[in-house]
């Protein structure tokens, strides 16, 4: 109250102790101009995939008066989307050589094949200023529907994939914002506090909007929130499509922090995501067909009638017809995509294609390209590199085994790309079936030259016994020396 016992303020927020006070020197009252209002504050932004990149930018707004609060609202909501908008900006120009795929640290990341049959996000890492993919550690939990959730979190930013060998549940995924965020919560364990207990949520509240929008390799995401009933908070995700389903990060946030940013943040971010794309033959006739599709894939043809697969794009041309295995709309096929810089622009593009058929004891088929040897490679790569096109162990072209699979993998070269055709047999098949299985795939690959030929043995060895490991991030080649993942 003032002097006069009138009521000139009422305090909403308290400190357990006393009220809460600002002081202004009456000079900056006095000396302000009239009808106008300015806000000033000193900003940071900061993203969990920059490390301990902090970009230090004043937020300036002034304004004309009088205004309803409303209106004032609106106003000032628009210009910190707009300060958000210019500071990722300026974060692209200022980091251009250290963002990926530009960066020294991206070298690793550029020459890997990652298996990322749950997508992955680049980061770098604070003590090498490196490159890497991350995501969360999940499994896949298969809902009464008939939709397999599998998400997680990691760095304060939650992900989860979500598919289906049902049409109509993938179609549902699709098109259904409300039916995909309903499956996770059907997962994960959201609450809220209530007087002095803890209710689950087991749906968000009004779906609230929704826009589309394509990062910087062409990939369409849409964008949508759901304001919570009852609350300041709001559920805010992006959702991209996959034959077998969607891919979705998502966060709960109070509807202020979404609106000045968050929306911003999430479209910058989509940019550094490592995607693989999987499903059956028949959804992938669907997704082929999609409006959505990236135009990296819809170049792909896929063909097949039970004794033959003929998959098709301008990188890979692999035909499977020894009449040994059946190929039909469930047989399975998935497509991993990696970076790399021609001409110093980035390029998305195929980088592996793995093929399983519908057998009782399936066949396994993948092909994966690798880029050339250069003095920008790892080290550990050119090594492996030069062993390959010497045909060097265990890169010699000979069968090995585990203890319930035989596998051989076969090395061509077209132009400066090396290409590894890996093929995973059943036990019980002989040897000498699996190389001339192997060798039928790899001479009708056209325009591919074999590294070296292996001449035939008068008596076949007994197969080399391997053991097999999970490969790790530091070890470019690994990923060979495993089976592609079902």
């Amino acid at each position: 109250i003032n002097q006069k016992n009138q009521v000139i303020g009422i305090v909403t927020m308290k400190s357990s102790n006393e009220n809460l006070n600002f002081a202004l020197p009456v000079a900056e009252v006095e000396n302000f101009p009239e009808n106008s209002a300015e806000i000033k504050l000193e900003l940071v932004y900061q993203l969990p995939i920059l490390g301990d990149y902090k970009k230090k930018k004043d937020f300036i707004y002034k304004v004309v008066l009088p205004l309803n609060f409303k209106v004032l609202n609106r106003e000032i909501v628009n210009a910190f989307k707009i300060w958000t908008s210019e500071t990722i900006e300026e974060i692209r120009s200022q980091l251009r050589n250290k963002l990926f795929p530009y960066g020294e640290g991206s070298i690793t990341g550029i020459y890997n094949i990652y298996d990322a049959s749950f997508p992955l996000i680049f980061a770098v890492s604070d003590e090498n200023s490196e490159w890497n993919p991350y995501r969360p550690s999940a499994r896949p939990i298969r809902l009464e529907n008939g939709v397999s959730v599998q998400g997680g979190e990691i760095a304060n930013l939650a992900m989860a994939r979500l598919s289906s060998y049902n049409l109509i549940a993938v179609e549902e995924l699709w098109n259904n914002p409300d039916f995909v965020i309903e499956n996770i919560f059907t997962v994960a364990n959201f609450v809220r506090d209530f007087a002095n207990e803890k209710i689950r949520i087991i749906k968000p509240g009004k779906f609230a909007k929704s826009e589309n929008f394509k990062d910087f390799y062409g990939r369409e995401w849409q964008m949508v929130s759901w304001n919570f009933e009852y609350s300041d908070q709001v559920l805010i995700a992006i959702i991209h499509k996959t034959p077998d389903g969607v891919f979705i990060m998502y966060q709960i946030d109070s509807k202020s922090s979404v609106s000045i940013g968050v929306e911003q943040d999430y479209k910058f971010m989509a940019d550094f995501f490592y995607l693989a794309y999987k499903g059956n033959f028949e959804q992938w006739d669907m997704f082929l067909k999609d409006e959505s599709t990236p135009a990296v894939l819809k170049e792909t043809k896929l063909q097949y009638d039970g004794e033959k697969v003929e998959l098709k794009n301008k990188k890979f041309n692999l035909t499977e017809s020894s009449g040994n295995w059946f190929w039909d709309e469930f047989s399975i096929l998935e497509i991993t995509l990696g970076y790399q810089l021609k001409d110093d622009k980035p390029v998305w593009e195929i980088r592996n294609i793995n093929l399983e058929d519908s057998s009782e004891q399936p066949l396994f088929l993948s092909m994966t390209c690798y880029l050339p040897s250069s003095a920008s490679a790892p080290p550990m790569y050119n090594k492996n590199y030069n062993q390959i096109i010497n045909n060097e162990k265990p890169y010699d072209g000979q069968i090995m085994q585990n203890q319930s699979r035989k596998y051989r993998y076969t090395w061509l070269h077209k132009q400066d790309e090396l290409f590894a055709i890996y093929c995973s047999f059943p036990k019980s098949i002989k040897d000498d079936e699996i190389i001339k299985t192997s060798t039928d795939i790899t001479t009708q690959m056209r325009g591919f030259e074999l590294v070296k030929e292996i001449p035939p043995k008068e008596e076949e060895p007994e197969p080399t016994t391997v053991e097999l490991s999970k490969p790790e991030s530091n070890r470019p080649w690994a990923d060979l020396l495993i089976k592609p993942r079902r």
